[in-house]
């Protein structure tokens, strides 16, 4: 209950694991790559000692953990690692994850035993989540800047090449105000069909990702597959990216085309 393993799991119940001493749940790429469904059977060693466990459900964090987790009951593993009914480690999961550093110090200085934070634990990991953090905001703020150029800069070739059109709605009548609106209204039209491709893009190039296979260093070794999430509110996220960002860059360009002389945009080739 305390880890919320429940909540990620795809068949079977956590629980069980209590009453099955020969059960394990299995992440879902890992029982993937094993060939192994709900009911099968694989064998777990560690060094001499080997135990043959059943696989009584699935989870799925959406994770790399995905094709390396195994859960199984404390006296299997204590068997397995020949420590008997002894408890080496405690894992805590926090509300808040940055609180780990100020819990840790508060559960050292209540009792007994060593309580590290996993900031403290890998100081590596946390600055380079830390540096990944800034690097993705600079990364994002370039992906900006192109977009914002490329559309402001279509903007102006369209502008450039309807000038007479321009000149000839603004000697009909059109006041200068209309003629931003139109515009504008076009400009945030073409921004709908690009946002939907760009979507359709960005998920079927996120699907072909996950099929390719990846190395896995360590002692297990093997291959497996990337992970990547795609929620509904991403891809209505990414539209209201697009249409602003198409507003936004075509607000000089369409502020030109406003203010064009009727007489010299007629003229003009």
């Amino acid at each position: 209950m305390l880890m919320s393993v429940q909540e990620s799991m795809i068949s079977g119940n956590f629980s069980d694991l209590r009453l099955n001493k020969k059960g394990a749940i299995l992440g879902v790429e890992l029982a993937q790559n094993l060939g192994i469904r709900p009911g099968g059977y694989f064998h777990l060693s560690l060094k001499n000692q080997s135990a043959r466990l059943k696989i009584i459900g699935l989870i799925q964090k959406g994770t790399v953990e995905d094709s390396t987790l195994i859960y199984i009951p404390l006296e299997t593993a204590q068997l397995l690692v020949g420590k008997g009914d002894v408890a080496s480690q405690i894992g805590v999961k926090l509300s808040d994850f940055t609180a780990a550093p100020a819990v840790a110090m508060e559960l050292n200085g209540k009792s007994r035993y060593k309580t590290t934070s996993w900031q403290d634990f890998n100081k590596q990991i946390a600055q380079f989540v830390s540096n990944q953090t800034v690097t993705n905001t600079l990364f994002y703020i370039f992906i900006l800047l192109i977009s914002a150029f490329v559309i402001a800069n279509t903007t102006i070739m369209v502008v450039g090449r309807r000038k007479k059109e321009i000149g000839i709605l603004m000697a009909m009548g059109a006041s200068r105000r209309s003629t931003l609106k139109i515009f504008l209204l076009e400009s945030m039209l073409i921004g709908v069909p690009a946002g939907v491709l760009g979507c359709l893009l960005g998920f079927g190039l996120a699907r072909l990702i996950t099929l390719l296979p990846m190395n896995v260093t360590g002692s297990g070794g093997g291959t497996a597959s990337m992970i990547i999430v795609s929620q509904p509110e991403y891809f209505v996220y990414a539209m209201i990216f697009a249409l602003a960002l198409n507003f936004i860059s075509g607000i000089y360009p369409v502020y030109t085309a406003a203010i064009l002389d009727p007489m010299e945009a007629i003229e003009s080739e």
